[in-house]
């Protein structure tokens, strides 16, 4: 009951802030309800659950909209360049130097501001945009993910499985279901992030701990990986570690952001700029 108060809460909360104008507000179940809405669930210390409504993006239309509409006010989008160190007129940033990865070519790209937005790779002082004191120190936290069949898991939707610190999301995807996440420290190289043999081990546990699904690599049709650009202290739990923003200014002007989540991404933007363009940048 603690445990279904505490999550009902926020639920509640969740709703408020207009989760409910989709399908209405959540509705707490009785054992047997959840069981009918997912049949495969275990019903060993099964106390109640929560109905509740929730959105789904896919990740990389969400970032193609966000690169496309900004192309479309103005935006020059150049993929395959690196950043390698700011561009110093008396101490100040007036651009970057890059390297083009295509042709290997050095460019000299001049600007008003610069911003240091390269989330995980700022992690990575051999791939670092220019690092200085005082900047917030990223922490890479790897968020796997499994694939099944759809026909493998009977269940009215999608589910979210209440573990030791934290959850593991039943995602319903067309014709398939999505599990994860995990959440672990990953300092390998960022470009393709992969899960591992204990991410699966350890999704695969958590489901067939709570289901009566005795799923097996068998009916895995896929693992994808992301990383998290959070910040905080290597070495540290990332589960515990906070998911907010941290924005931070250079003494040469370049202004850093790590941290965040796709959900306050416009909150993060917001902050960014304002960060960049001072109190006259805002008036205007």
């Amino acid at each position: 009951l603690v445990h279904q108060g505490f999550y009902g809460s926020g639920i509640f909360l969740y709703d408020l802030l207009g989760s409910r104008h989709g399908a209405g507000f959540a509705r707490h179940m009785r054992p047997d309800a959840a069981i009918e809405f997912a049949p495969q669930l275990r019903r060993e210390g099964l106390q109640a659950g929560i109905l509740y409504h929730d959105g789904v993006e896919d990740d990389a239309r969400f970032t193609l909209a966000v690169l496309r509409t900004a192309m479309g006010l103005g935006a020059l989008a150049a993929t395959r360049v690196q950043a390698a160190a700011p561009l110093l007129d008396g101490g100040r940033a007036i651009g970057v130097t890059a390297r083009d990865l295509a042709t290997g070519a050095v460019l000299e790209i001049r600007a008003t501001h610069v911003i240091d937005a390269t989330g995980v790779w700022a992690a990575h002082p051999d791939e670092r945009f220019a690092p200085v004191p005082g900047a917030a120190r990223i922490v890479p936290s790897r968020g796997a993910h499994i694939v099944i069949r759809r026909d493998r898991l009977v269940a009215q939707g999608g589910m979210t499985l209440r573990i030791p610190g934290r959850v593991v999301f039943i995602i319903p995807w067309p014709n398939h279901w999505v599990i994860g996440t995990t959440d672990h420290e990953d300092e390998r190289p960022p470009a393709r992030p992969t899960a591992l043999d204990e991410d699966v081990d350890e999704l695969l546990g958590v489901v067939n701990h709570r289901m009566t699904l005795d799923l097996s690599r068998d009916d895995i049709l896929g693992t994808y990986a992301g990383l998290r650009p959070l910040v905080g202290e290597a070495g540290g739990s990332t589960v515990k570690a906070s998911r907010e923003h941290k924005v931070t200014t250079d003494p040469s002007g370049v202004v850093r952001i790590g941290g965040g989540k796709y959900t306050t991404y416009r909150v993060m933007a917001r902050d960014t700029i304002d960060a960049t363009l001072g109190p006259e940048g805002t008036k205007a």
